[in-house]
């Protein structure tokens, strides 16, 4: 599975979920391009698998996220798993999806 590549991305500290619907938001500013960018990450009939992360203000730094096939007897699912300095979320489920968004911003002066 081709999964973005979030290397200096971030996790937002907002996560949507509804009826089985998990929203991810995962973030970055390139100052050098003057562009903020951002990755949705949709999963369909999500649940959380396993939390082992400490959340103060916001979540720790990312490390890395990789989606794999896990197979379950009769399908497979895919698991998400994603990986912080201090801790791991990892999310089951039927589908991913992915958007990229990006906007091009100024930076104003310091004052």
């Amino acid at each position: 599975m081709d999964f973005p590549d979030l290397s200096g991305y971030g996790l937002e500290s907002h996560i949507y979920s509804a009826a089985r619907l998990v929203v991810l938001w995962f973030s970055k500013v390139d100052r050098q391009l003057e562009l903020w960018r951002q990755i949705q990450v949709t999963l369909v009939n999500a649940r959380l698998s396993m939390a082992n992360v400490e959340i103060v203000g916001g979540f720790p730094t990312l490390k890395s996220c990789r989606a794999s096939k896990k197979p379950i007897p009769g399908t497979y699912r895919t698991e998400l798993l994603i990986c912080f300095d201090k801790g791991e979320l990892a999310f089951e489920c039927e589908a991913i999806t992915f958007t990229e968004l990006s906007r091009k911003i100024r930076f104003l002066p310091e004052q």
